[in-house]
C-alpha cells in the first residue's frame, strides 16, 4: 500500500497522508515516519505542500530519536515558512532546526532559534511546543553552567506539561532541577526535587527512572553530610524491593562501597568498588570518584602499595578531566559569552520595539486628537454656515413678503389715483422700479446657491443705484407726507435749499432708518459721513447744531396738525 503513494502527485492525496502521518506522530512516530519515508517531495506539486514534508519529516526523526546535524532535510520548511503559513508552523520549524543547530554544536545559533520559536508558539497556544522549547533552553544554559537560568527555563518547561497533563514529562524537569541544584551543591534543593520527581515515576511504575533517581538522591545524601550513612543504606534498600526484585543496580555500585567503607566492611566495600570500575558506562569523572574510594579502602585496609596505585590512576583520570575541561572551558566561555549577547540583543530588540510601538501609539493619538479637532472645527463651521443660511433664508422671505406687499400697494394705488396727477404718477414709477428692483433682488436669493456675500453684493447695488434715480424715494415722501400732515412739503416750500437727497434723508429719518441703513443707500464707506450731511441739514434749516431734526419735525408735524382743525396757516 505504501509503495502506491511513492510517486504521489496529487495534492489532495499527499495533504491525507500528511494529516494521516501527524496524527500517529505521538502515539505511533515509527508509523508516521514509515508514511512519510513513502512520499518523493520531488513529486509534490507545490512548495507548501513541500514544507509540510520536510516539517513533519524532521518531527518524525526526531521522534525516533534520530538526531540530524544539518538542515538539509528541514530546509523547504525552513525556506517557505519564513514567509508563509501560520504562527504554529513556523513555531515548529525554528523548534527543530534549533535542535539540529544543538546537535551541530552550534550552540548561539541554537539559542537564537529557540527564542525565535518561543515567539510564535505564545501566541499560537502551543504549550506543549513551549515546554519542549523552554526544556532546550535550560539544557542549553545548564551546558554554559547558566545555572540559574537553567533553574527558569526548567521550572517553565515543567508548567508547561503540568497544563498539558504530560505527568512524564513533568517529573524529567523536576528531575533536571534536582541535577541543576546538585552541580550547584545546594544539596537540600536537589533532595526536595530528587523527592518530587521520585514520587512521580514511582506512581506510574517507571521501575528505570524510579533506580536512575535513587541513585542520584542517594548520591545527594550522601554528600550532604549531615544524613546517617544508614538512611542511605535503608532508602536504597526499599528502592530495589519495591522496584528490582532487591537486585543491586550498576549503577549504584559506588554508593554501596562508600556505604561497606564506613559500616567498615573493606570487604564488601573493596568487591563494589571493583564492580563500578569494571562498569563501562562510567564517565571519566565517575571513575575518578571511584579511585579515590578504593584508595580509602585500601588505605583503612592498610594496603598502601594498592591504595598508592589506585591515587596513581585517580591523578591519572583528573590530569585527562582537567585537560578536557581547559580544552572545552574557552568554548564554553565563548557559547556562554554569545548567548548572553543574543539575550542582549534580543531584550534591545524588544525594547526597540516597544519604543517604536509607544512612538507609533502616540504619533497615532497625536493624529486622531487633530482628526477629532478639524472635524470639531469643521461640524462648527458647518452650523455657523448653517445658522448664517437660516438667516439669510429668514431674511429672503421677509423680502418676499415686503415685496408682495408693495406689489398689493401698486394695485390699490394705480386703481385708487388713476394717471391724473403728476405727483401720483411719479409716485407710482418709483413704486414699480421698488417692486422691479425687488423681484431682482429675489431672483438673485434664489438662484445665489444661498451665497449671503453674493446677494449683499446685489442689494448694495441695488440700493446706491436707487440712490441715484431722480426721485428715487419719492415714495417714501409721500408716506411721510400723509402720516405726518405735509410736513416733507412744507419742509421743501420753507427751506428751498435743500436738495431731493436731503428731503430724502428727512424722510428716512422721520420713518426710523439707522444710520448704516442710510450710509449704505446713499453709498457712504464712513459714517462720520452721513453725520455732516445731518449737519449741513440743521444749518440749512436754522437749527441748533446738538438739535435732532426728528425733533424738529414731529413737533412741526403736530404744528401742521394743529393748523388744519383751525383752519390757520403756519
Amino acid at each position: 500500500m505504501l509503495s502506491a503513494f511513492a510517486g504521489c502527485r496529487s495534492g489532495h492525496r499527499a495533504g491525507a497522508l500528511f494529516e494521516e502521518a501527524e496524527s500517529l506522530m505521538a502515539t505511533a512516530p515509527d508509523s508516521a515516519l514509515r508514511i512519510l519515508r513513502a512520499v518523493d517531495p520531488d513529486t509534490l506539486t507545490s512548495r507548501a505542500l513541500r514544507a509540510r514534508h520536510a516539517l513533519l519529516y524532521s518531527q518524525a526523526l526526531d521522534k525516533n530519536g534520530i538526531d540530524l546535524a544539518a538542515d538539509s532535510v528541514i530546509a523547504p520548511a525552513a525556506d517557505y515558512y519564513a514567509h508563509h503559513g501560520s504562527k504554529r508552523d513556523k513555531a515548529y520549524t525554528y523548534y527543530y532546526l534549533g535542535r539540529i543547530r544543538n546537535n551541530a554544536g552550534e550552540m548561539g545559533e541554537a539559542a537564537r532559534l529557540m527564542k525565535e520559536a518561543e515567539k510564535y508558539a505564545i501566541p499560537a497556544r502551543e504549550t506543549n511546543l513551549l515546554g519542549l522549547i523552554y526544556n532546550c533552553r535550560g539544557n542549553l544554559y545548564y551546558s554554559q553552567y547558566s545555572m540559574q537560568e537553567a533553574l527558569e527555563m526548567y521550572g517553565k518547561a515543567d508548567s508547561c506539561f503540568r497544563l498539558e497533563g504530560k505527568t512524564v514529562f513533568s517529573g524529567y524537569m523536576i528531575k533536571a532541577k534536582a541535577t541543576t541544584y546538585a552541580l550547584m551543591q545546594n544539596y537540600l534543593a536537589s533532595q526536595v526535587e530528587y523527592n518530587k520527581a521520585l514520587n512521580i515515576f514511582d506512581s506510574i511504575g517507571d521501575h528505570r527512572q524510579v533506580c536512575l533517581i535513587s541513585s542520584s538522591l542517594a548520591t545527594q545524601m550522601k554528600n550532604d553530610g549531615r544524613i546517617p550513612t544508614y538512611s542511605v543504606k535503608q532508602f536504597l534498600n526499599k528502592t530495589y524491593e519495591r522496584h528490582t526484585s532487591g537486585i543491586i543496580p550498576p549503577i549504584d555500585y559506588p554508593v554501596w562501597a562508600w556505604i561497606y567503607l564506613h559500616e567498615k566492611k573493606l570487604d564488601s566495600a573493596r568487591y563494589f568498588g571493583k564492580l563500578a570500575i569494571q562498569t563501562d558506562q562510567r564517565s571519566m569523572d565517575q571513575q575518578c570518584g571511584v579511585r579515590a574510594i578504593l584508595c580509602q579502602i585500601e588505605e583503612a585496609d592498610r594496603n598502601y602499595k594498592a591504595a598508592t596505585t589506585n591515587w596513581k590512576e585517580a591523578y591519572a583520570l583528573l590530569d585527562s578531566i582537567s585537560r578536557y575541561e581547559k580544552e572545552n572551558l574557552i568554548q564554553r566561555v565563548e557559547e556562554r559569552y554569545e548567548n548572553k549577547e543574543l539575550q542582549h540583543r534580543n531584550d534591545m530588540l524588544h525594547l526597540r520595539n516597544k519604543f517604536f510601538v509607544s512612538i507609533g501609539i502616540l504619533i497615532f493619538t497625536v493624529l486622531l486628537f487633530a482628526f477629532i479637532l478639524v472635524m470639531i472645527r469643521w461640524r462648527n463651521a458647518i452650523r455657523r454656515k448653517s445658522a448664517e443660511n437660516e438667516k439669510y433664508r429668514t431674511f429672503i422671505d421677509k423680502l418676499n413678503d415686503d415685496y408682495s406687499a408693495l406689489q398689493s400697494r401698486y394695485d390699490q394705488l394705480t386703481r385708487e389715483i388713476g394717471n391724473d396727477s403728476a405727483e401720483e404718477t411719479k409716485l407710482l414709477q418709483t413704486l414699480e422700479k421698488r417692486l422691479n428692483g425687488l423681484q431682482r433682488l429675489l431672483d438673485i436669493a434664489y438662484t445665489s446657491g444661498c451665497k449671503p456675500q453674493t446677494f449683499y453684493n446685489a442689494f448694495k447695488e441695488y440700493a446706491t443705484g436707487m440712490h441715484n434715480e431722480e426721485f428715487a424715494f419719492s415714495d417714501l415722501q409721500y408716506v411721510i407726507n400723509k402720516r405726518y400732515n405735509g410736513v416733507i412739503d412744507y419742509v421743501r416750500k420753507v427751506h428751498p435749499t435743500l436738495t431731493n437727497s436731503e428731503l430724502d434723508m428727512l424722510s428716512m429719518a422721520m420713518y426710523g432708518f439707522s444710520f448704516d441703513c442710510m450710509r449704505l443707500i446713499f453709498n457712504h464707506d464712513n459714517i462720520d459721513s452721513i453725520y455732516s450731511r445731518r449737519t449741513k441739514i440743521r444749518d440749512k434749516m436754522g437749527l441748533p447744531r446738538r438739535s435732532k431734526v426728528e425733533d424738529y419735525l414731529l413737533e412741526l408735524s403736530e404744528k401742521l396738525k394743529a393748523q388744519k382743525s383751525t383752519g390757520e396757516g403756519l
